[in-house]
């Protein structure tokens, strides 16, 4: 199996290699070496990760919507939905952080607020 793998791996280099080598590379209108173009993978790359972090929490605060049981469901269904990022921010701090806080530290503070008043 590892030999099977490492054919695999040295076949897959070997036709990245070969594209990389086909690859013409054109900037207005002009062609260069693609090695030229190598600077926009470092902007690309980060915006890559960045944009699957979103992705990634985006859909955990929506499978967490889903399957807990909460008050307005389909409200926060469709704020995920609608609202992407902002709406999982706002699902996260309206929802699912008030959801981990034990019970004990939320009466607590509501009856420091009744002592207060």
């Amino acid at each position: 199996m590892r030999k099977q793998f490492l054919i695999s791996l040295t076949t897959l280099a070997s036709l990245t290699s070969g594209i990389a080598l086909a690859a013409t590379c054109t900037k207005n209108g002009i062609e260069i070496p693609c090695e030229e173009l190598k600077w926009a993978l470092w902007l690309i790359l980060p915006m890559g990760i960045i944009a699957l972090a979103v992705f990634v929490f985006w859909a955990w605060m929506l499978v967490h919507a889903i399957i807990k049981p909460i008050a307005n469901k389909p409200l926060w269904i469709i704020v995920l939905l609608i609202g992407n990022l902002i709406g999982a921010i706002a699902y996260y701090f309206a929802v699912k952080r008030a959801m981990k806080m034990p019970q004990s530290t939320v009466n607590n503070e509501s009856s420091n607020q009744n002592l207060q008043s």
